[in-house]
């Protein structure tokens, strides 16, 4: 997360951690922004959202009445697992800047 960040970051992103309360859309329920829990209103042409276990509450929240935008079954909850691997030096080095993706469970779509 910390590498998608800082990517964005480095081509003039602003970085503006908050918690969001629902998104915001105009008249064509195009999505222009979010506003947070402590009454901001962010807007951009482009936003990154991390929620989350939380998408779902978030969508509810922002149009209970758009069954297009609730989730509806489309989403399966998995939990995310960290772990630590032991290298010789020279696989660390070539490894360093590698992105780690698994994702072990049948019924869920990722990168082994």
């Amino acid at each position: 997360m910390r590498s998608i960040i800082q990517a964005a970051i480095d081509v003039s992103a602003i970085y503006n951690e908050a918690t969001i309360s629902t998104l915001s859309s105009d008249s064509n329920r195009t999505y222009t922004g979010a506003h947070t829990t402590d009454g901001q209103y962010l807007t951009a042409d482009h936003v990154i959202l991390s929620t989350g276990a939380l998408t779902a509450k978030l969508l509810a929240d922002t149009a209970p009445d758009d069954k297009n935008l609730q989730v509806a079954g489309r989403m399966i909850a998995a939990g995310a697992c960290s772990a630590i691997a032991a290298f010789t030096p020279e696989l660390m080095d070539d490894l360093k800047k590698a992105p780690v993706f698994f994702n072990g469970l049948n019924h869920t779509h990722g990168m082994c």
